[in-house]
């Protein structure tokens, strides 16, 4: 995904720290592309918000997430 950010995003280093920080450590980071559901996404975002109190973040993430699923999709990396 980097190379694709890097052409295309201006902040694609926040883009990137985000996954970093925020989806990479979790369950939802560890599973392949393809295995994903929408409870995961669920899961962490509920996490972001009520266990480490990052509410404002949530919207954020949840944006890139959607926005690299779509990338995906449009790509056929997943169906």
């Amino acid at each position: 995904m980097s190379p694709y950010l890097q052409a295309n995003q201006r902040r694609w280093r926040l883009v990137e720290r985000m996954f970093e920080n925020h989806v990479k450590p979790t369950a939802l980071g560890k599973k392949p592309l393809a295995e994903v559901r929408r409870a995961d996404v669920v899961e962490l975002l509920d996490d972001l918000q009520n266990k480490k109190g990052y509410a404002a973040q949530v919207n954020r993430v949840r944006s890139q997430i959607l926005a690299a699923f779509n990338w995906a999709i449009e790509r056929e990396k997943m169906t």
